[in-house]
């Protein structure tokens, strides 16, 4: 897939650069607001060569891979060439649930013990305003005041 969009641009890149190349400076000029014809030129020319050298590297990496499979398959008959299951969008996405079960069960921890620590710190309360008022009433005086 790769090679096909180095291509597509390449083939952009050399088709502007032929154009300003089939221009005279002056023409040029008054078409187009970007950069001198010269830049423009040369910088057209080297992006065509990266961008067609990249598609002729994926080609050829693409090539090699397809005749390894190939291969592994003549040497290996009955087994099927496959990616490890990590890498496959099915391990990912076995990753990704663990991921966020394990996520979710840190989140429901959390939130677990802070309703612990808040109903500890209420239970605390009570008793405190419960041996308050027992004090009081001991005092003889009217709770809360």
């Amino acid at each position: 897939m790769v090679p096909v969009i180095d291509g597509i641009i390449a083939g952009v890149e050399a088709a502007g650069t032929a154009y300003a190349i089939s221009q005279s400076d002056e023409d040029y000029q008054r078409h187009h607001l970007l950069g001198s014809r010269t830049a423009n030129i040369a910088i057209g020319a080297g992006l065509t060569t990266l961008f067609a050298t990249s598609m002729g590297v994926g080609i050829d990496r693409v090539s090699r891979c397809k005749e390894a499979d190939a291969s592994f398959g003549r040497l290996h008959p009955g087994h099927p060439v496959s990616a490890p299951v990590g890498w496959t969008t099915e391990g990912v996405r076995r990753e990704k649930s663990a991921a966020r079960a394990e996520e979710d069960a840190e989140d429901e921890a959390a939130a677990q013990a802070q309703a612990q620590a808040r109903a500890a710190a209420e239970a605390k309360a009570a008793g405190e305003a419960a041996a308050r008022g027992k004090a009081d009433q001991k005092k003889g005086q009217p709770s809360g005041e």
